[in-house]
Formats: structure tokens, sequence, C-alpha cells
């Protein structure tokens, strides 16, 4: 889902991925061996290039877009439920809106590789000012799905550490700001990019789209080159991978210390521990999704944006590493599906395929009241008994 826009003096390359969208005034010149005997021999990994772009581009992107939408619908309708509310699964429908909005700003690309489509004059002018709304609009879908999946592995990792306070930290009020902070500022930072293309209105000319003076300008370059890979793409991974270390060291503590805790204590952690799987799972999920985006903005960053894309084999990896970026907003419903059996039992529960049980919550049936049992006796134990500030604020599984 590449379109090198080919022009005299400038060109700019828009493709989907939202991590590797640049700017570039590179022309791209074809040769023409003419009649003389000595014909060039083709660059380097150029067909890896076409083969890589075809199987990503082509067969992958429509099954992932497709199994995306669904699942991102199913996630929304399951998490949505008022007796599933709690900071984590707000943070989590945030997530799904964010991943799904952007498989759908891939549909009408997918839809022009279609050539009754491409050959409508109406539908490929509309594509054109598309190409300006899919650059600015994917790069702000990607950099809300990077830091809200921050977010919730934060909220997670203070849950986990802070479990007996964990109510009065993570609160659905927080969850909405910080959401609601994530968009506004992702939306601004990305706002320039809806001014550095410009529609061709000549339908004969095959160029879809030209570079506006602002992208072309070096002082805005420079800003967008450093300021992209460092906030859309390092500083992310890099907490990512930090904040889930942390987690699955803390699930390994909790492990070996869940003997000294009282039963009350133990259900409380375990309840906790569940939905931390659950998050860790998908952030490993995330990381080894843009692990090549990451790798092809340490390239840039070293060698240069011109270079690296005149690079074959680099292209050919920018293709596959766009079809990850894409399976990543993908198979979150699947993740959930096959380790939380809490998700399943809702799941089921929701569109009337299972019998009615309490797995809104994450004590269920007699867990449920067996716990409300043990809180009544907590006062003539020692077992520390929550206070009514602590009042439940739904803590729910995933």
């Amino acid at each position: 889902m590449n379109y090198s826009v080919l022009n005299s003096n400038k060109s700019a390359e828009v493709d989907s991925s939202g991590l590797n969208y640049t700017m570039t005034n590179v022309s791209i010149i074809t040769l023409d061996a003419g009649n003389g005997s000595d014909t060039p021999s083709p660059p380097p990994y150029s067909q890896f290039v076409v083969d890589a772009d075809f199987a990503a581009s082509s067969v992958g992107m429509p099954i992932v877009c497709i199994i995306g939408i669904i699942g991102n619908i199913l996630n929304l309708v399951v998490l949505s439920k008022k007796s599933m509310r709690s900071s984590t699964t707000t943070f989590l429908i945030a997530l799904a809106v964010s991943d799904m909005l952007l498989l759908v700003m891939q549909v009408p690309d997918l839809l022009y590789r279609i050539e009754a489509i491409k050959a409508n004059d109406t539908y490929t002018l509309f594509y054109r000012y598309y190409l300006i709304s899919r650059y600015a609009l994917s790069n702000f879908f990607i950099t809300c799905t990077s830091w809200l999946t921050i977010a919730v592995t934060i909220e997670r990792f203070l849950a986990v550490k802070f479990t007996f306070h964990a109510r009065l930290m993570c609160t659905i009020r927080r969850a909405i700001v910080a959401i609601t902070g994530i968009f506004v500022v992702s939306f601004a930072f990305h706002f320039s990019k809806f001014f550095e293309l410009m529609p061709n209105l000549d339908l004969s000319d095959p160029t879809p789209v030209f570079t506006t003076a602002l992208s072309q300008n070096p002082i805005y370059e420079k800003y967008l080159h450093y300021t992209n890979i460092s906030i859309a793409v390092l500083i992310p991974f890099a907490m990512l991978f930090v904040f889930n270390s942390l987690l699955i060291y803390l699930l390994i503590q909790h492990r070996t210390q869940r003997q000294t805790l009282t039963s009350t204590q133990q259900k409380l952690k375990d309840d906790i521990i569940h939905i931390t799987v659950v998050v860790v799972a998908m952030v490993a999920v995330f990381l080894i999704c843009h692990s090549l985006g990451v790798y092809l903005a340490m390239n840039i960053a070293v060698h240069g944006r011109e270079k690296i894309f005149a690079n074959n084999l680099l292209q050919g990896i920018r293709f596959i590493s766009n079809l990850m970026v894409v399976t990543n907003s993908s198979v979150n419903f699947i993740l959930y599906c096959s380790i939380s059996s809490k998700f399943q039992e809702a799941f089921l529960e929701t569109f009337g395929c299972g019998r009615k049980t309490k797995c809104s919550t994450f004590r269920t049936g007699k867990h449920h009241r067996a716990s409300q049992s043990s809180s009544k006796s907590t006062s003539t134990t020692s077992e520390v008994k929550t206070p009514k500030k602590y009042k439940r604020e739904e803590e729910v599984m995933v």
C-alpha cells in the first residue's frame, strides 16, 4: 500500500503503516535500455519488493482488515456492557475504537485495487482527496493505539504493585481523562500532516497527490523526522518493553508470595493478576508487530530516509511492516478469547450462546458468594477489611 508520487522535482511517498509515513524529495527515474546491447541488470531485491507488495498489500491486508474490523466490533459490544465497567475496560474500549478506525481507513484503498472501481473517475477523484486524510489520520490512530497501550500497561502495573490501593488509584474517571488527553494531543501532533499533500485534480495524470511547500521546508522536514521517530516509534516501544518486563517480574513474584497471603488477599490478588496476564500478552504482540517499524526507524535516524527508501530490501521490509502494524490492531479479540475464560463467558452470554453467569466481574458464581461470606467475617478475624471509601468500582475480567 505504497503510492509513489512522481513529479519532475518533487514526490511524496504515502504508505499505510502510519509508522513509516515519510516524505521524500527523490524523484524515481525509470531506465530505458533502448536498442543497445548492454541492458542494465535489475537492481538488487527488485523482485522481493514486488512480491512483498503483492503478498502484504493485496493478499494479507484485506484478510487482516476484515478480521480486525469484525473483532473490534465484537470487543466493543462485550466490553461496553454496563456490568463490565472498570478503568481497564475503559482503556480497552478506547483501544478497540482506535484500532477499528485505523482498519476502516484502509478500506477505500483496498477497493481502489479493483480495476472496475479504479476506472471510475468519480471514485478516483475521491481517492486522491482520501489519500491525504489517510496519511494524517492513520498516523493519528497508530499514535493513539501506542499510547493507549502504554496507559493500560501502566494502569496494570499500578494495580499489581499496589494491589490493595488499586481501586482508589485506577478509577474510570482517571482513565477517561487519560484517554481524552491521548486523543487530543495525538491529533494536535499530527494535524499539520493534512497540509503536507495536495490532490492532483488532473485525472489524466497518474500522479495522485503532490507535496506542498510545507513538506519541502527543511526545518519542518527535520522536525517531522525526529519527532515522528521519537514520539510515535522509539519512546512507546521502549516504555512498553520496560513496563511489560516489570509486569512479568511482578507476576513471577506473585506466585512466590501467594502462600503468605490470607484467603481474601489471595482472591483479590488473583483477580488483578488475571487481567494483567491478558495485558502482558497484548503488549508482547504489540512489540513483535512493531519491531520491523522500529528497525526501519533506527535505520532512517542513522542513514537518512532518502538512502533507506532507495534500498529495495528495506522497501520490501516496509511492506511487511505495514501488514504487521495493521495485524496488531486486529488480534486483540483473538487474544481475549484464547487467554481469558471470563471473556469467553461474557461473549457467550452477550450473544445468547451460553448460560447466564456472573462473569462480568472478577468474582463469578460461587467464588463471588464465597467472597461475600468472607468479607462478612473479616470483622472478627485478622484479615484486612476493605474500607467503605474503597467501595467497589466493578473491576472486570477481560
